[in-house]
């Protein structure tokens, strides 16, 4: 058998070199294929270009960004053919290799897309040893988008005096307009990539409200409210604030703009206001002091003076009981009249007092209207040596009686008929008295013709402590308060008082009052009497009678007044030693003094209806204050306590008969 011939060796190496090569080139193959691959999944366009600027590759980005498919359609074309002509030198310089700043913007270029929209194009590019160029295009479309709108806001913020902060999503500055510049003296340098609450908060800041921005903001909230801020030199400014995100097209947020409005004055005037108010509270709460305290020295130095005042008059009313020759007599009616006009100054005082204090008080009960302006007038008649006529005139059609009251009434008629009868040396007074049936009011006219009111002088006749000429407080006396009295008297019933007046001529006063319920109704409203004014002046001369009064003065004229009644009462120095006496014997009534050692007539007062309660002989008991303690807390204090009637010092004996025949009665007392 024939050997086989040998193989040529260089045959095979020339295959081994073959495959080899093919091998090489199949894996370069696949390398590129894997790179371009990569590279066409990049978001950025890749270019390379020829010496001559035309594109020799384009990754898929490319059609992706601009529209142009396939995308090698547009290979063998200049990249200028796709830049529009106003950045055509931007580009060029771009080509020649000149490294241009992104952050100026210098290195962006608008290219067409094939639907003929504009997209912005940030560009790098690097020259190739063969002339061509390699580089990348990044599509910045929405970011000028938004640095645009942001450019349009910023120039809107520019020229509005609130303060704009503009940040990041982050809540990172971006921009500041210049009235935030102006207020804070922090530059936009300042402030770029810092948060704002940590440049402009300080200790006064309220940790809630920036805790409740930073939660806001997290959230992606607008949030509104009131901080305070400090600016670089360390001065405190309140602003009211409203932040609001901004949402860009997938509705995240895109930035924050925060417009602050500057609220220091009115926080300043805030302050001021409330300082105000504290110093109004605390010039309130003096005052409130202040006339607690007048009250106080008011109620005390009046029971000062009536306790002697009581004494004077009552004494003097005794001592005309007896008989007295006619210098006796003159004598004694003087000191009588002026104990009287001292009465009426403290009553003019009290009754000032109580309206200062609003406890002013009005009663209204059935009245006989008649009798209370006939005996009103009566005591206003001048003296026999006074050529002055003082005339009554009650038209046909005032009824008998109203729903008024009668105290009141009387006060302001004899305080202005008065001021008449001291104003007029010679003529007359008139009292006219009408009735208006339509509307149910009493009218009331005192004409005189005394010195008259000037002009000037007639606005402020009825202001306290005045009177129309002050040389008239000298020649005339008086306190100046009885007209300003008058006033809130009136007005407290229902009407309103006018004067018109001339000097040399007299003066005309004019008022009205509501009359109540019509005259048929008010006279069926007031009170039936079990028995006559004679019965029951016998049968209160039939009682038993209990004084209590440690002045010693004061009880000697209770006494005496009562004696005059023909009653003889026994005595009590305080209220321990009442109680005895009420437990020792039995009473009908007790004239009970107020203010007295060991214990006060309240609290005997107090005692007296709790044994009432096991006690048949007290149940029934009268108790009638005989106090110079008449202000409205002191005859509160007196109806708590339990006691019937309030009598003030000085007291007549009259009005010891009054009480004497209610307590016969067993009719309440209203006080």
């Amino acid at each position: 058998m024939d050997a086989a011939p040998d193989r040529d060796d260089s045959l095979v190496g020339t295959d081994i070199h073959v495959q080899a090569t093919y091998r090489l080139t199949e894996a370069l193959v696949a390398s590129e294929a894997r790179m371009k691959r990569r590279i066409d999944l990049l978001k950025e366009i890749v270019f390379e270009t020829d010496k001559d600027g035309n594109f020799v590759f384009l990754n898929q980005a490319w059609g992706r960004a601009l529209g142009y498919t396939p995308t090698e359609s547009c290979l063998k074309r200049p990249l200028q053919d796709f830049v529009l002509p106003d950045d055509w030198p931007q580009l060029q310089r771009v080509l020649a290799g000149e490294k241009l700043d992104p952050k100026t913007g210098q290195s962006r270029l608008r290219l067409r897309r094939a639907d003929h929209s504009i997209a912005w194009m940030e560009i790098i590019a690097s020259q190739m040893t063969n002339g061509g160029m390699v580089g990348t295009l990044s599509d910045v479309t929405v970011i000028k988008q938004s640095e645009d709108e942001l450019r349009k806001l910023s120039l809107v913020a520019s020229f509005t005096d609130n303060y704009v902060i503009i940040a990041d999503r982050n809540g990172l500055t971006e921009w500041v307009n210049q009235a935030f510049v102006r207020r804070t003296g922090y530059t936009l340098d300042d402030m770029r990539g810092k948060k704002p609450g940590r440049v402009l908060q300080g200790p006064g800041t309220r940790r809630e409200v920036a805790d409740q921005i930073s939660a806001s903001l997290r959230d992606g909230k607008p949030v509104a409210g009131e901080l305070l801020n400090y600016t670089r030199q360390g001065e405190g400014y309140w602003v009211r604030f409203y932040i609001s995100p901004v949402l860009d097209e997938a509705g995240q947020v895109e930035r924050f703009v925060s417009v602050q409005t500057d609220s220091t004055e009115q926080h300043r005037a805030q302050d001021e206001i409330e300082a105000a108010r504290d110093r109004a509270e605390f010039l309130a709460a003096q005052a409130q002091a202040a006339n607690q305290a007048k009250s106080e020295f008011l109620a005390v130095m009046s029971h000062e003076i009536r306790t002697p005042m009581n004494a004077v008059l009552g004494f003097a009313s005794l001592l005309e009981q007896t008989p007295l020759n006619a210098e006796q007599r003159e004598f004694l009616s003087t000191i009588s009249r002026s104990g009287q006009s001292l009465l009426e100054i403290i009553n003019e005082i009290l009754d000032f007092s109580k309206i200062e204090s609003g406890k002013f008080q009005i009663d209204l009960q059935p009245t006989d209207l008649v009798r209370c302006v006939t005996d009103a007038v009566n005591l206003c008649q001048p003296s026999r040596e006074k050529p002055v006529a003082l005339r009554l005139r009650l038209d046909s059609t005032v009824p008998r009686s109203a729903i008024t009251d009668s105290g009141r009434l009387r006060q302001v008629l004899v305080n202005i008929v008065g001021n008449a009868v001291k104003f007029t040396s010679q003529g007359f007074i008139e009292v006219r008295v009408g009735y208006l049936p339509a509307v149910r009011r009493i009218t009331f006219e005192i004409e005189d013709t005394g010195i008259g009111i000037s002009p000037q002088n007639l606005g402020r006749i009825f202001a306290p402590f005045s009177q129309a000429d002050t040389s008239t407080t000298r020649k005339y006396g008086g306190t100046g308060l009885g007209l300003a009295i008058s006033q809130r008297i009136v007005e407290a019933l229902g009407g309103k008082i006018l004067a018109r007046s001339e000097p040399g001529k007299g003066s005309v006063f004019y008022f009205e009052i509501n009359a109540g319920e019509s005259p048929a109704q008010a006279t069926a409203a007031a009170p039936s009497v079990t028995f006559s004014r004679d019965e029951a002046s016998q049968a209160a001369r039939n009682l038993r009678v209990l004084v209590v009064e440690d002045n010693d003065i004061n009880m000697l004229l209770a006494i005496r007044m009562l004696a005059q009644l023909g009653i003889k009462a026994d005595q009590a120095i305080d209220g321990r030693a009442c109680l005895r006496a009420c437990e020792r014997a039995t009473y009908d009534l007790v004239f009970m003094d107020l203010r007295m050692p060991n214990m006060d007539g309240l609290e005997a007062t107090r005692q007296l209806r709790q044994m009432g309660r096991s006690d048949p002989k007290l149940a029934q008991l009268y108790i009638c204050a005989l106090t110079a303690n008449v202000m409205p807390s002191d005859r509160e204090a007196c109806v708590g306590a339990g006691m019937n009637a309030v009598l003030g010092k000085p007291v007549r004996t009259e009005d010891l008969l009054q009480e004497l025949e209610r307590a016969a009665q067993l009719k309440p007392f209203r006080v």
